[in-house]
């Protein structure tokens, strides 16, 4: 449980009143972040389970609401010495879930409920609510010491609470697999295709089918640290309903990742393709760059901070642009009181901004910057602690 006292610049968006380009309104609002986890086991299945929400009073408004709320669990499953399953699921209660556009993730049938529980509660642009459900399902094979076959397979559903002019509910699904080949101690090569179906409307249907090629090599620093590094890359074939028509991209990612000692961690990703993002009135184009580092101080103190930048366009409002851009920045300090108590402080900031003039999203204003600062206690409360025979 986390209890939280925060100062943020503009509580318009959050506070149930709908954002006015020209008018931000700054002020502390207290936060209570209840979360409960699960696992466990019963040969051969192990199960997980997760339940995250997000409680909020706001003095300027006198007002309490719940922004989010997240649940959801999977299951996996090892069938003989070189097959495995796993299937998960999970439905997020939350604002509009453009915060994906900041946070700079792939897909929404790519981010975990339980990842975007945060995101979702930290990035709002209006009071809109939706639900958004995922389902995911992977099945390895393992043929060898050096090879192994993943089929994957994903669902996701958006859909808004209330009708809104500009706001498109969304489904999309995929279906794909991937080839991983241990070339080496240090390099691992991987072949992969994606077939992908979105709606948006009755009237705007999209169809993508992606083909990758990537590699990924790792390089020993010292006993202690390692080096990690990958690309990804493969042309895209898209249909974007009748008025844009096919299109043809290079797309892609790249990865560097390095330890530094025995608890820091650097890590940097690009990469540049199709997002699907519930709200907007199509898949867009996106460029999406992240940096994260973060580690220990000393036995009591961490730190993380993190940065996201993201740019594209609205491939169903081509060739007019419908662009976007948005950057996003977040620290955190954290002290251990305990193994059961923590007290930290964080802070976020945040710019986008639409292209108005081709994307009608009524109640979002065309550029919003918001910066907020909080200070906080966790508690971390075991149900039960499993023995360890000595």
């Amino acid at each position: 449980m986390t209890f939280l006292e925060a100062y943020d610049q503009d509580l318009l968006s959050e506070g149930g009143n709908a954002p006015q380009p020209t008018l931000q309104a700054g002020g502390s609002y207290t936060s209570f972040v209840p979360q409960v986890a699960l696992a466990t086991h019963i040969r051969p299945l192990q199960f997980n389970g997760f339940g995250v929400s997000s409680f909020r009073y706001y003095p300027a408004f006198s007002q309490a609401l719940a922004t989010n709320y997240n649940i959801g669990g999977g299951v996996s499953a090892k069938a003989g010495r070189r097959t495995s399953m796993s299937a998960n699921a999970g439905i997020n209660y939350a604002p509009t879930p453009l915060y994906a556009l900041f946070a700079g993730s792939a897909t929404a049938t790519a981010t975990p409920p339980d990842a975007s529980a945060t995101a979702a509660a930290e990035s709002q642009v209006d009071s809109l609510r939706s639900y958004t459900s995922t389902t995911s399902v992977a099945l390895e094979q393992t043929l060898n010491r050096r090879v192994a076959l993943t089929a994957l397979g994903n669902v996701s559903r958006t859909q808004f609470l209330r009708q809104s002019p500009g706001f498109t509910n969304m489904e999309s699904s995929d279906a794909g697999g991937r080839l991983t080949v241990t070339a080496s101690r240090h390099v691992n090569l991987r072949f992969g295709f994606v077939q992908r179906v979105a709606s948006y409307s009755e009237e705007l249907r999209t169809s993508e089918q992606d083909l990758e090629v990537g590699v990924a090599v790792t390089k020993e620093l010292s006993a202690t640290r390692r080096l990690t590094f990958g690309v990804n890359l493969g042309p895209t074939a898209s249909q974007i309903g009748p008025a844009v028509g096919r299109q043809f991209l290079l797309t892609g990612d790249a990865f560097i990742e390095r330890q530094i000692g025995r608890s820091w961690t650097a890590r940097s990703t690009y990469r540049r393709g199709v997002t699907y993002v519930g709200g907007l009135a199509g898949p867009a184009y996106t460029d999406t760059a992240t940096v994260e580092a973060g580690g220990f101080l000393n036995r009591h103190v961490d730190v993380s901070a993190s940065g996201a930048f993201a740019s594209g366009r609205i491939a169903s409002q081509l060739p007019t642009g419908a662009k976007f851009t948005s950057f996003m920045a977040f620290a955190t300090l954290r002290y251990g009181l305990s193994r059961a108590w923590a007290v930290h402080i964080e802070g976020l900031f945040y710019d986008y901004q639409f292209d108005l003039r081709a994307i009608s999203l009524p109640g979002v204003p065309d550029r919003t910057t918001r910066s907020g600062v909080r200070a906080g206690l966790t508690m971390l409360l075991p149900l039960r602690a499993d023995r360890v025979a000595r």
